[in-house]
């Protein structure tokens, strides 16, 4: 699968399985993009502020209930839908920690989780608890400290542009299923 345009940060990318298979014999997986402000964080809890990383969830509550909000409108919104998640540095704590709040037959709904940068990678063994192992993809590149534990961030934090083609399969696949 390929975008044929970068997106923006002022939007959502959320892909849809479309439950039938390309003639190559391939599943087919559609990309729908939908614009928001890029300060939804803010109007949800999510502000992505240093101090927040230093709280025991890596994260502020408000910043976990919003995605958990959003992520629970997706699944009701579109019952029949796989959701496929993604994080990157505190936005990784974030949805882990969303996540593991999900009731079960949301989290059921989610198919998918890529982890980028994983700030809680360390403290959650490299998964995310209470959700299938097997369904979850932590990227964390060598030399990057904040996989370790560490809020220092080092070049290689800012070299997961790299993993797309990865993570974009790995979800592919855990729709599949």
């Amino acid at each position: 699968m390929s975008l044929r345009r970068q997106v923006t940060s002022s939007e959502l990318t959320m892909y849809k399985d479309n439950h039938h298979r390309h003639p190559s014999g391939n599943f087919e997986m559609q990309a729908s993009v939908i614009p928001y402000p890029a300060g939804v964080g803010d109007r949800d809890g999510y502000a992505a502020d240093l101090p927040s990383n230093f709280l025991p969830k890596n994260t502020n509550s408000g910043a976990i209930d919003g995605t958990v909000k959003l992520i629970k409108q997706a699944a009701s919104q579109c019952p029949d839908s796989n959701i496929l998640l993604a994080g990157y540095s505190q936005g990784s704590a974030v949805m882990t920690n969303a996540i593991q709040a999900l009731g079960a037959q949301t989290k059921n709904q989610v198919k998918g989780v890529v982890m980028y940068g994983f700030t809680r990678n360390a403290q959650d063994k490299g998964q995310v608890p209470g959700y299938p192992q097997n369904q979850t993809k932590v990227f964390c590149a060598a030399g990057d400290l904040v996989c370790v534990n560490t809020l220092n961030i080092t070049p290689a934090h800012l070299t997961y542009g790299v993993n797309a083609p990865a993570a974009t399969r790995f979800l592919a696949g855990t729709v599949k299923n």
